[in-house]
């Protein structure tokens, strides 16, 4: 059982290792290179991949700013703060993982990994575009913040477990047989 735990432990720290370097020959052209290096320094606007699919697109940045900010403006969805919490979250993150390990359901090794980044980065916020429709889909990237690693931690141990049937499924399985 340790065994298989350090090997996970590893997997995980291997997420963020920086992958070799691959140098392949590019399948562009000279021109089309040329292009793509022009459209990336145009200011005026915004290129995103699909919210689904493998299609990029480009987009006006004023529209691609102001759908942002009415996205932000819903008060259904979104409370402004007056400054970032991430400061104020570490302390709380940093507790729990204590009592962990105090605990024994973490090793120190784990904890030390858990904790992160002493200077976690803020969240950010964007939009991808959807095809055919004019709204687009908000995004809060949590890379590199203060409960990232935990999160995919979490998310490791859980994963196995999507593959299971759902309740409702063997629920409705139940049913069905009885008739």
């Amino acid at each position: 059982m340790e065994q298989q735990q350090q090997v996970e432990e590893a997997e995980l720290i291997s997420l963020h290792e920086d992958p070799l370097p691959c140098w392949t020959k590019s399948n562009l052209s000279k021109f089309e290179n040329e292009a793509l290096r022009q459209l990336s320094e145009n200011n005026d606007i915004v290129i995103k991949p699909a919210d689904k699919g493998s299609a990029v697109v480009l987009m006006d940045r004023k529209d691609y700013l102001w759908e942002g900010h009415r996205q932000l403006s819903d008060q259904n969805y979104y409370t402004k703060l007056d400054r970032p919490i991430y400061k104020d979250t570490i302390p709380l993150v940093n507790k729990i993982l204590l009592s962990l390990y105090n605990k024994k359901f973490i090793n120190h090794k784990q904890m030390s990994y858990l904790q992160g980044n002493n200077e976690p980065r803020m969240r950010r916020f964007y939009l991808l575009p959807k095809i055919h429709k004019k709204e687009r889909r908000p995004i809060v990237s949590d890379c590199e913040s203060e409960t990232y690693r935990t999160a995919e931690y979490i998310d490791y141990y859980l994963n196995p477990l999507s593959i299971l049937p759902s309740l409702g499924t063997i629920h409705l399985q139940l049913d069905t047989q009885d008739t």
